[in-house]
């Protein structure tokens, strides 16, 4: 095989613009790359070090008037529907909502508060300190939010908000 880095970087930058299929390209010709120095059919990995394009930043944004006013119209069941209004009211974030337990909610101060988060070792969540010392605060309990949370914690078993399906913290999967 007479394949060289050249080679593989043109076939890299004729699906410039395409951030997915380029991505796709990379990992498709390193593997072949691999089984090919595996079978002894080549050396080396030319492949490896080409020059990528930057992945670009995936863009947020908030939600039209209009999905939010759809969202009310969704059918989820209890613990799908408190996620979505815990993020709509609170604007937490989901490494701070998971570890949420009953013991954070107080109805009578109206405060959540915030001082763990997880963070993803693969599918399973890990336990670990807020991002920042800023990140432990207290967030304001809102009168919608407030009222889904009381009629979802008496339906809920154990103390954690938002448990999986086995008992734990949601995998990343389940969040999804």
């Amino acid at each position: 095989l007479q394949i060289k880095k050249t080679d593989v970087q043109t076939g890299y930058n004729a699906l410039k613009g395409h951030a997915d299929l380029q991505r796709r390209y990379y990992q498709t010709v390193n593997q072949i790359m691999r089984a090919a120095i595996d079978d002894g059919l080549l050396f080396k990995n030319v492949a490896e070090n080409i020059e990528k394009d930057p992945a670009p930043k995936k863009k947020k944004r908030a939600l039209t008037e209009l999905e939010r006013i759809h969202l009310e119209d969704l059918e989820l069941d209890p613990q799908a529907s408190t996620l979505l209004h815990m993020l709509l009211y609170t604007g937490m974030r989901r490494q701070e909502i998971i570890p949420l337990t009953r013991f954070d909610i107080n109805f009578a101060r109206k405060k959540i508060t915030v001082n763990k988060a997880v963070k993803f070792v693969g599918e399973t969540a890990v336990l670990k300190d807020t991002k920042t010392d800023s990140g432990e605060r207290e967030i304001y309990l809102l009168d919608p939010l407030a009222d889904v949370l009381k009629k979802y914690l008496s339906t809920l078993q154990g103390n954690l908000l938002f448990p999986g399906t086995d008992g734990s913290y949601l995998k990343k999967s389940q969040y999804r």
